[in-house]
């Protein structure tokens, strides 16, 4: 009798040997993957703030100023008037000078919280990929409903829209300014439990207030104004993360989050501006003040990239900064004339 031929095929053992070796295989693969996604969407965060950076110097060339970040609202009630944020006075430099063309200013809240949000149909349509770093895993939009005098005015029905959010925020100074420097306005302006330099920044309010609560105008910001150097001044940076120390929904404290999303500048007044922080404490470390809602001035640059957070310099270069900078490094780079060098960072 001739021998049975053997099988060609895997025995049960060899088949379970050849599993763990691929398991064991996609185990060691898996973290390289990982770290070159994350490589990828760091290098895109980066291009972002980069063209920000562009569209901003190209506001600048055409006007001789940088936006400014809020004007203070006028009205109240149905009628109120809020003002829109920088993003929406660089869009036609972000390629979007038709949505731009299509806005109506006058008589508008961009907040849509009191008055007419006249541009509601645009706010809840129109997504910018280049205003949302690609690791944050929050919510790119913020659930809105049109308040009774939108729907009034433009017929929309009651049901929510989503408005889009900003992980890039404009600093407007420093809390703690080594310094004691409110360089560009008239003293006593209003400090208030803001900060002495509110407006040592480059993306500002328009508008301080004295001792006595009286408005006072205050000039926009040029390349001339920032005497600490471009190169050593901070003007946008990154909000891409949770903050812990946040009450307000999902963590979420980007200054961005609130009424009228990237669209909005708040009020203007001495309460609360969107799109800008007044930075106290360091990058992604717990400050002396808890960043309970998103339009305190207080907003933290907190960056889901390990190490650090994205910044973009007034000359339009974009820096990867350390979170184990100390605190008044990081003062002096928010404020652009306190007049201390800033050396290595």
């Amino acid at each position: 009798m001739s021998p049975r031929p053997r099988s060609c095929g895997f025995t049960l053992i060899e088949l379970l040997v050849v599993i763990a070796i691929i398991a064991i295989l996609i185990a060691l693969l898996l973290p390289a993957v990982q770290q070159a996604r994350e490589a990828a969407r760091r290098t895109q965060c980066r291009n972002n703030l980069k063209q920000l950076g562009l569209a901003l110097h190209n506001y600048h060339d055409s006007n001789r100023v940088f936006p400014f970040a809020t004007f203070p609202q006028i009205g109240s009630g149905a009628t109120t008037v809020k003002s829109a944020s920088w993003i929406v006075r660089i869009l036609p430099m972000l390629d979007q000078g038709a949505a731009f063309s299509a806005l109506d200013f006058s008589g508008n809240d961009f907040t849509g919280q009191d008055g007419v949000a006249k541009n509601w149909v645009i706010m809840t349509t129109l997504r910018m990929n280049g205003l949302t770093c690609p690791s944050n895993p929050m919510s790119a939009v913020r659930a809105q409903s049109p308040n009774s005098a939108t729907q009034s005015a433009l017929g929309v029905p009651n049901v929510a829209g989503a408005i889009q959010i900003s992980d890039y925020t404009g600093v407007s100074g420093s809390y703690n300014d080594p310094a004691q420097n409110n360089s560009c306005c008239p003293s006593p302006s209003h400090w208030g439990g803001y900060g002495r330099s509110n407006w040592n920044g480059i993306i500002i309010s328009a508008t301080a207030f004295d001792g006595s609560g009286n408005a006072v105008p205050i000039p926009p910001v040029d390349t001339a104004k920032i005497t600490d150097g471009t190169s050593n001044t901070v003007m946008v940076a990154e909000q891409s993360r949770p903050d812990p120390t946040c009450s307000y929904a999902s963590n979420d404290c980007r200054s961005f989050a609130h009424a009228g999303g990237m669209w909005s500048a708040g009020n203007g007044g001495t309460n609360w501006w969107h799109g800008v922080t007044v930075v106290r404490g360091t990058i992604n470390q717990a400050s002396n003040i808890v960043s309970n809602y998103p339009y305190y001035r207080h907003t933290k640059v907190m960056s889901i990239h390990t190490g650090g957070a994205h910044v973009l310099l007034a000359d339009g270069a974009v820096r990867f900064v350390s979170e184990n900078m100390n605190e008044p490094t990081w003062a002096n780079l928010c404020s652009k004339g306190d007049g201390v060098p800033v050396g290595e960072y």
